[in-house]
């Protein structure tokens, strides 16, 4: 305000000085300009107009003079009162600017001030302790990511860019590479970016802390949300009131609801009942276990319910055991329907559990034993029916009895079955088997065999007619007991191994055995398999088979076959004659597939040798054709033509044959795009197809389904096909017959076809018509050797597509090429099932899946 009113002061007298020096000026304009008034009034006071005039002048140079030295001296009288007040202003300003570096140094920091462009180098200022481990110039400094987290580093550079383009100010957290923790704030001040890193501790610390835990637990609730929203079993969380909070879809289908949302909004329970249960165990502090059941009739479900208190309510969880309870339903009447069959066995059963008490019995055990089912009943111990049995008089009587009954009760501890006959006072004899449990206890099972000695004789009759048929057997039989003596043989086993009928009627061992056939053999794993075989226990014991070439050159199959009373069997046949037979034909089957290789390799160098001589004949038959030498008359130009028809059908030999062992090969490359149907057979059939059929009297029709949808391959090869096919179509075709090219589609695959009204194939030559040289050309205008059909099947299986032949005797020929849709086709890899014979088959789409309706004649 003050330099306001000083201005104002001088701006005053500078406006008196204006008007008086405007007033003289005017005055002397008056009288320059010859006033009539003012000259006229000047002679009537005596005065000489000159003289006034100059009067005037120096007057008015008196008064601005005055003026001047008056306006001086308040000029500086202002100067020096505005000088002192900046002066003033000045020591404030230096005294807020030394409070403003003490209290900026009053903490650690570093400030980074950017004055000029925002790609101009900062001014920076401050220090950051040690322990942060920073860059020690600026440069290093501004580079943020060799000292900071990586991720924090790029979040700041972002930030810092919106600061120097847009102003827009920031605070964030950040971490240096030794982990330390820093706030980064970015800010405009006066137009220019300021950045500002401090350190965080204490309450700044501890709160980042927090914030960083809270967005972890918020991270880990939302993925535990997650984990349980997609988890098959309901789950849900209440309030402290009871209420639900949060439901998953599970929960949601459980309770019949549209969704989570409903489900929550109308409080939908999975039984109201139990819910209240376990809100009244909550409210202990304990967790809630309850078994509900949920729905109706075949809807009934059952739910295994777990419910924990949490700090904000609870936390619960429905596992569904409707089928566990359902299994356990059905073990419940398994068992009883066990029981009730056991109970009609004639063979005595009695099941004791870990504590030796009897839980089950039959009536046949009753009835075995003479016992009162009143008293099994009550759940007597194993040896209390022994001791009871003993007094009563039904068990053998045994020198040691108490010695006995330990060693049977001690079959509780054992796992291995134990098998063995009792002889009971009445005669009678029993096999007893008991079986343990996997989680203890024992099955007694108990089987009258007394009926099996009088068996025993009608056995050892039949043993003696078996070993007439086996000692009229072709095959060597020899059966080795559980001991490894040689228990039965026959003649054959005898002479197949050279071996004494008498010495092995003396039962040898098998190792006397192994040593004395040995000789014979030489070192082979046979007599390994041997030994294994008899001396393995249990599962241990397996069947073998296998062949072996003598050192005599005698070939020898044999076959071992464990028996169930511990015994092996082992059969030896004399293969030699067979071998010998299967050894010749191996080594044809050899011979003619190197044969084969061989003319696949003889014809893929002719046609590279051919092609070389062939270019030039062709060439200077078209230059004779031409003229280019000289006029030809009639008789040498049809020879040139000759000449040149002749040569163009060698070299589509040539290519062809270059062509079939490109394929087998496996380096055809594709060049597979997307193939427009209708163009490519247009395309095909104008130039020489349609020429040829003109000339054979024949027409074209194309038939192929409006809007088709195309498919991926090597237009170039497919239009090879479709020649292919369309000059076997022609040249087997009558005169003013018609060739139908068309193509329909389905959901998987495009069926394009040629067909024909010619005289069709004989189905006994429809297998062998995609073999090579393969020609049946009698009585037709079609002559070639025999490779085109190989090349199409090849080409088809390249695109992983197949080739199918409808025909029929005098019903003409339809060719159907199925293409895949996809793009499934690698373009520089063979055909995987291609070979030097062209029979494979091409792979198949899914025979399942309905082919597109290809017309048929």
């Amino acid at each position: 305000m003050e330099h306001v009113k000083r201005g104002g002061q001088r701006a005053k007298t500078a406006a008196s000085l204006a008007g008086a020096i405007s007033a003289t000026a005017l005055a002397s304009s008056a009288l320059a300009q010859g006033s009539a008034t003012g000259l006229d009034l000047i002679p009537a006071f005596g005065f000489d107009p000159s003289q006034v005039l100059l009067l005037a002048v120096g007057a008015g140079g008196i008064i601005a003079g005055f003026a001047a030295v008056l306006l001086n001296r308040r000029s500086r009288a202002a100067g020096t009162r505005r000088e002192a007040v900046l002066s003033a202003e000045n020591e404030e300003i230096r005294q807020d600017l030394d409070d403003a570096r003490a209290l900026l140094a009053s903490e650690p920091h570093l400030l980074f001030l950017w004055r000029g462009a925002a790609d101009a180098a900062p001014a920076m200022s401050g220090a950051l302790a040690l322990e942060y481990d920073l860059p020690g110039d600026i440069d290093g400094r501004l580079d943020f990511s060799s000292w900071l987290d990586a991720g924090d580093a790029n979040q700041l550079n972002s930030a810092l860019i919106e600061l120097k383009v847009a102003g827009t100010p920031f605070n964030i957290f950040v971490r240096t590479a030794a982990g330390s923790r820093l706030t980064a704030d970015g800010y405009a001040v006066a137009g220019k970016a300021a950045l500002k890193f401090k350190p965080l501790h204490g309450d700044s610390l501890d709160f980042l802390e927090h914030r960083e835990k809270n967005e972890r637990l918020e991270l880990e609730l939302g993925s535990f949300r997650a984990g349980l929203g997609a988890a098959r079993q309901p789950a849900w969380f209440r309030h402290a009131d009871g209420e639900l909070s949060w439901v998953n879809a599970a929960y949601a289908a459980a309770v019949n609801a549209p969704n989570v949302d409903k489900a929550v909004a109308e409080q939908v329970e999975l039984s109201p009942t139990t819910a209240k249960q376990a809100g009244a165990v909550i409210s202990t502090g304990e967790i809630a276990r309850q078994r509900i059941h949920s729905g109706s009739g075949t809807d009934r479900r059952t739910f295994e319910v777990v419910e924990v208190p949490t700090p904000q309510g609870s936390a619960g969880i429905a596992t569904e055991v409707t089928q566990i309870e359902a299994l356990h339903q059905a073990l419940d009447r398994h068992i009883a329907a066990h029981g009730r069959t056991l109970d009609r066995l004639t063979s005595a059963v009695a099941i004791f559990d870990p504590d030796q008490r009897l839980k089950f019995f039959n009536s046949a055990y009753a009835a075995l034993w003479g016992l009162d089912g009143s008293w099994l009943r009550q759940e007597p111990s194993d040896g209390e029916i022994l001791d009871r049995l003993r007094d009563q008089g039904r068990l053998e009587e045994r020198a040691d009895y108490r010695k006995w009954r330990e060693e049977h009760l001690a079959a509780y501890s054992g796992t291995q079955t134990v098998d063995n006959v009792w002889h009971l006072p009445d005669g009678r004899s029993l096999r007893v088997i008991a079986e343990p449990h996997p989680n203890g206890g024992l099955t007694y099972l108990f089987e009258d065999v007394t009926e099996r000695l009088a068996l025993e004789a009608r056995y050892n009759g039949l043993l003696s007619v078996q070993k007439e048929t086996l000692d009229n057997l072709h095959e060597g039989v020899a059966l080795f007991g559980s001991n490894g003596r040689l228990k039965l043989f026959n003649p054959a086993f005898a002479t197949i191994w050279k071996l004494d009928s008498d010495a092995l009627g003396k039962e040898p061992h098998m190792d006397a055995l192994i040593a004395a056939c040995t000789p014979l053999t030489g070192p082979t794993e046979h007599w390994d398999e041997l030994r294994r075989s008899i001396t393995a226990a249990g599962e241990e014991r397996r069947p073998v088979s296998g062949r072996m070439i003598r050192a005599d050159g005698v070939v020898v199959d044999f076959a071992g076959v464990p028996l169930p009373d511990g015994a092996t069997l082992f059969t030896y046949v004399d293969m030699t004659d067979g071998w010998r037979i299967e050894q010749a034909l191996r080594e044809r089957a050899e011979a003619l597939l190197a044969a084969d290789e061989l003319k696949t390799a003889f014809l893929s160098h002719v046609s590279y040798e051919l092609r070389a001589p062939l270019t030039p004949i062709m060439g200077y038959a078209e230059f004779l054709s031409m003229g280019t030498v000289g006029a030809l008359n009639d008789k040498q130009a049809e020879y040139v033509g000759v000449i040149r028809d002749a040569s163009e059908d060698l070299r589509g030999l040539i290519d062809n044959i270059i062509d079939l062992t490109t394929i087998d090969a496996g380096s055809m490359v594709l060049d597979v795009r997307p193939v427009e149907i209708d163009r490519l057979a247009h395309e095909t059939v104008s130039g020489s197809i349609e020429t040829l059929a003109n000339a054979a009297g024949l027409s074209i029709a194309f038939d192929i389904e409006p809007d088709i949808k195309g498919f991926h391959g090597d237009a170039d090869r497919l239009k090879q096909v479709l020649r292919h096919l369309l000059s076997n179509a022609i040249g087997f075709s009558n005169e003013g017959g018609r060739i139908t090219i068309g193509a329909r589609s389905s959901e998987t695959e495009v069926a394009i076809f040629v067909s024909d009204e010619g005289r069709g194939i004989d189905p006994e030559i429809a297998d062998r018509i995609f073999n090579r040289f393969e020609t049946y050309t009698e009585g037709t205008r079609h002559r070639g050797p025999g490779l085109g059909l190989t090349i199409v099947k090849g080409l088809v299986d390249l695109h992983h597509g197949r080739v199918e032949i409808g025909a029929g005797p005098d019903k003409g020929t339809t060719v159907t090429c199925y293409m895949p849709h996809g793009p499934s086709i690698h373009p520089s890899s063979g055909n995987p099932n291609s070979s030097s014979s062209g029979l494979n088959v091409s792979p198949a789409l899914d025979q399942k899946k309905k082919p597109p309706n290809v017309p048929q004649h």
